[in-house]
């Protein structure tokens, strides 16, 4: 199935958690320690997921939250089909590079539910080339290179995806997994969280329910 939503949902990328000025509300320092409920409370004033979340904010979420702030629902009447996506989850930002992931699946009306794991990329040079991924568990996987931008800056931007299957992704529901994703001459390592797969099912099956 040809996915053609990558422009949809651009990435924003922050070195803070919580709000910028954009959003209208107080700024927290990523090396801060809050508690649960301030952090909950960040999220709350966000509106939702609006920013590239850090492993430090979205590990304090539970599924439930994670599956009514941090997921999409989009609906293509022409071709048919209806999409759900989790917020692309930033894993690695530093100076100028970043790294991020989303979960999605579609379906098209009479169809099978697709399954998949997109990575996003932005490095200030050099291109990645991502072709294929395993897991901690030696899976193996292989990526679709979707889209590559380079901006007027110089920096360089790749969308790959990798399909996934129902079963993988209900192996890895309750306790998360790790990937390493690999390009021409780099890797980059992420960790995909459970509550991000147990939410993200969730609400594909509220989605697609018979």
């Amino acid at each position: 199935m040809n996915r053609e939503k990558i422009n949809k949902q651009p990435p924003r990328v922050f070195s803070v958690l919580g709000c910028s000025v954009f959003f209208g509300c107080s700024v927290f320092s990523v090396r801060a320690t809050l508690p649960a409920i301030a952090i909950v409370a960040a999220i709350t004033l966000l509106g939702g997921c609006k920013i590239l979340f850090h492993e430090f904010l979205v590990a304090r979420m539970t599924a439930q939250q994670y599956k009514d702030q941090c997921i999409f629902v989009t609906r293509d009447d022409f071709k048919k089909t209806t999409s759900v996506e989790t917020q692309l989850f930033n894993f690695y930002f530093k100076s100028n590079s970043y790294e991020g992931y989303r979960l999605y699946s579609v379906k098209k009306d009479n169809g099978n539910v697709v399954y998949g794991l997109d990575l996003y990329t932005s490095y200030g040079r050099g291109w990645a080339f991502w072709n294929n991924a395993a897991d901690q568990n030696g899976n193996e996987f292989s990526m679709k290179q979707l889209k590559t931008i380079r901006s007027e800056s110089g920096k360089t931007e790749e969308w790959a995806s990798a399909q996934l299957s129902r079963e993988y992704l209900e192996s890895i529901r309750k306790t998360g997994i790790t990937w390493r994703f690999y390009g021409r001459s780099i890797t980059a390592q992420a960790t995909i969280l459970p509550q991000i797969v147990d939410g993200f099912l969730m609400r594909v099956d509220e989605t697609f329910k018979e």
